[in-house]
């Protein structure tokens, strides 16, 4: 059914594509996978276990940050929660913020550096008066159309009452299965709007179906924007590091998206309308063509 799905985009006019993180990337294609031996392997087992035991290395977990020290208007060292005590660890060269999109901006915010009038009114000092830091929030805004499978049974059965356990003691005793695949299958990178001079979409097709395992397996196609220019905010709204910080996700405030959102749906149906496909999936019960 993978294939079929990814000879339905071939005759779309999109080139297949051995790999999808390659240097062109218009195109379909089977997604790679950070899978080895039925198991997914993260970053910190892929780059951190191996090099765990060096003597310049200390790795601490369940430690939250809740503000980088300052001496001045430099950067020397920051102020954790571990396990409800309060430690302080000083860096002697530098201080590397890497916590994300969202954690970032509210771990400099309470350090004092954000915009000066909102820090003041939670009555935090301010370090320096950046304004830019927690705004311009862009994320992939997003729809899933849903196809019933006709033919192929999918992964959904077997993720059902007995099946469940015979699929879990497959994965227990050889580390294969269906638990032991990744979400999305197949994967493209299209142009969505006509004319655009390069790939504005991300379709992800994915046979297992619903995060609610249904009785019948449903074909899923996700359809992402690649560059959104819809901006929103990440702000703080406490001095308190264990408060979350407000969120505004802002989607579809610019056309551009409002029009893209519009040609990737368009885009998803044709593909999925092509001769390959008629035989596996039915009518789209999700948003429906209406």
């Amino acid at each position: 059914m993978c294939e079929a799905v990814i000879q339905a985009g071939v005759a779309l006019g999109l080139p297949r594509r051995d790999d999808l993180n390659g240097i062109d990337q218009e195109g379909i294609g089977y997604f790679p996978t950070t899978i080895k031996h039925g198991r997914r392997v993260s970053a910190a087992r892929a780059f951190l276990t191996p090099i765990k035991r060096r003597p310049n290395l200390t790795i601490l977990t369940d430690a939250t940050v809740t503000r980088i020290l300052f001496k001045g208007t430099r950067a020397v060292g920051v102020a954790c929660a571990v396990n409800d005590t309060l430690r302080e660890f000083r860096g002697e060269r530098e201080v590397m913020l890497c916590a994300g999109a969202l954690q970032s901006p509210k771990i400099l915010q309470l350090s004092g550096i954000g915009r000066a009038d909102h820090l003041r009114s939670l009555k935090i000092p301010v370090i320096c008066d950046s304004p830019g830091v927690g705004a311009n929030l862009r994320d992939h805004f997003g729809l899933r159309l849903h196809y019933p499978v006709l033919r192929a049974s999918g992964y959904n059965p077997r993720l059902r009452r007995l099946r469940l356990w015979m699929s879990a003691l497959q994965y227990l005793i050889s580390r294969t299965g269906v638990l032991s695949t990744a979400a999305s299958k197949v994967g493209a990178f299209v142009r969505a709007i006509p004319g655009a001079s390069r790939p504005d979409a991300e379709l992800s097709i994915d046979i297992p179906g619903t995060g609610q395992i249904a009785s019948l397996s449903t074909l899923q196609c996700a359809v992402r924007s690649l560059r959104p220019e819809s901006q929103g905010s990440v702000v703080i709204r406490s001095a308190d590091p264990t408060a979350p910080p407000a969120i505004h996700a802002n989607f579809l405030s610019a056309e551009y998206d409002r029009q893209l959102t519009v040609h990737m749906v368009r885009y998803a149906r044709r593909l999925l309308r092509q001769a390959t496909l008629p035989k596996f999936i039915g009518e789209e019960t999700f948003p429906v063509p209406d």
